[in-house]
């Protein structure tokens, strides 16, 4: 049942506890590691900003996903040879687009995401099981 159980206003970040609040506001450069803040308020920080934080964005794509849409988008040549820092490196560069629109999808559960997938006809045993899979699915449906 916890598997896949998810309220409406479920996000992926919901049962995060505050270390793991902490930490993904660190890393994405929106507190310093030394900040004393209380755990409502860190809540509240991750809501503002994890739709909007790039990585959030495309991180369940495959460096072919990547460099597929940069060569789409005419950012990167179909003949470069580029590798995975340097692809990485153009989306957080090229990507602002879905910066300003980003989808829904990105703050749902992994549990919503899989009854999505349900939903539109992916069978129990093809769902991955990963976060970045399960948003790869949903993105390509």
């Amino acid at each position: 049942m916890q598997h896949y159980y998810y309220g409406a206003q479920d996000t992926v970040y919901s049962d995060w506890d505050e270390s793991e609040l902490k930490a993904w506001l660190v890393d994405h450069g929106i507190i310093k590691s030394n900040a004393q803040i209380q755990k409502e308020k860190l809540q509240k920080l991750v809501a503002d900003n994890y739709a909007t934080a790039l990585d959030t964005a495309y991180g369940g794509w495959r460096d072919s996903d990547m460099r597929e849409w940069l060569i789409t988008k005419g950012y990167l040549r179909s003949d470069a040879q580029v590798k995975r820092d340097e692809l990485h490196k153009l989306m957080r560069d090229k990507y602002t687009v879905l910066k300003d629109t980003s989808a829904a999808y990105l703050t749902w559960p992994d549990a919503r995401l899989r009854a999505y997938l349900r939903a539109n006809g992916v069978d129990d045993k093809y769902i991955p099981t990963t976060r970045p899979g399960l948003l790869q699915e949903v993105r390509v449906r």
